[in-house]
């Protein structure tokens, strides 16, 4: 997504900003969700490939800073993170510590765009200084990012995989926060 280009949370509908109809649906869209209280932030980083990726965990995404990969990290789809849970912003973690945060996680790397969407959840620390653990189930940890999510490691198109077994390749990271 480029600087002139921004995407509703709740529908994923991209709109141009350098078309000037698309402004008035920006503009629209933004004085709704102020009305309804709704708060918008969003965290961007770089992770890169690994030879040893093998993201085939049924329950867990994992993106690490560290440049070690082994045949038990099944659920890391990226190493070499410039991002741990420490390093998020205090207003996102504060956000996140609630069940009613939505959270969104998108990897981008050439055309491809693979997104979960999870939760907050009491309890969560952020205090992790290397990883970034999403979770399908409730369970919470000093690693964890948010729960409850749609998809993990293994719902990752292999062609993206493959992409990512690379370490020359960087993926593009985003996470965007609702409240």
């Amino acid at each position: 997504m480029s600087a002139c280009t921004i995407r509703s949370l709740s529908r994923g509908k991209s709109t141009d900003l350098s078309h000037p109809s698309d402004l008035s649906w920006v503009a629209e869209h933004i004085r709704l969700l102020w009305l309804h209280g709704v708060r918008l932030m969003n965290f961007t980083f770089y992770a890169h490939g690994h030879r040893a990726l093998l993201s085939t965990h049924l329950r867990t995404l994992e993106l690490t800073k560290e440049d070690v990969l082994s045949k038990n990290g099944d659920c890391i789809v990226a190493v070499g993170s410039s991002a741990g849970l420490r390093d998020l912003p205090e207003s996102m973690k504060n956000a996140l510590s609630s069940e009613a945060c939505r959270a969104r996680l998108t990897l981008k790397l050439d055309a491809h765009r693979f997104t979960i969407e999870g939760r907050g959840a009491r309890g969560l620390t952020f205090s992790h200084p290397t990883d970034i653990v999403v979770r399908k189930s409730g369970f919470v940890s000093d690693r964890t990012l948010m729960v409850r999510a749609n998809r993990s490691a293994a719902d990752l198109p292999r062609s993206l995989v493959d992409l990512l077994k690379d370490p020359s390749r960087k993926v593009l990271v985003e996470l965007a926060v609702e409240t």
